[in-house]
């Protein structure tokens, strides 16, 4: 027997619902991303973090998404894991959109200066 869970049924490796067509991971982490990073860079610009703070926090969650990158595509052993990914990751992109001329990635840009 193994240590680790069968597949969720609610969670579909393909991200079609069993279908075969339909949303593809990429298409779907863009729309979520969409609406979680500016969430962040607001959260950034509400309480006034400092660069040195953003760049202390950007280490620690690069780290992070290094280790645990996998969870934001695919559905984590433990509840909450792919979520805690993907909001590691949303919050990383919001603060590399505060450097100069915003970044890049999945195909969106974020720019939070301006």
């Amino acid at each position: 027997m193994s240590d680790k869970p069968e597949p969720s049924p609610s969670w579909p490796s393909d991200w079609t619902g069993g279908r075969g067509v339909g949303l593809g991971a990429e298409t779907l982490l863009q729309v979520h991303l969409a609406l979680a990073v500016p969430i962040w860079i607001r959260h950034y610009a509400d309480f006034a973090i400092s660069d040195s703070q953003r760049r202390s926090r950007a280490a620690e969650l690069a780290i992070f998404i290094a280790e645990h990158g996998d969870n934001v595509l695919y559905q984590g052993a433990k509840p909450g894991e792919t979520a805690d990914a993907f909001n590691r990751l949303a919050e990383a992109i919001a603060i590399a959109a505060y450097q100069p001329g915003g970044v890049t990635i999945f195909g969106q840009h974020w720019n939070a200066n301006r």
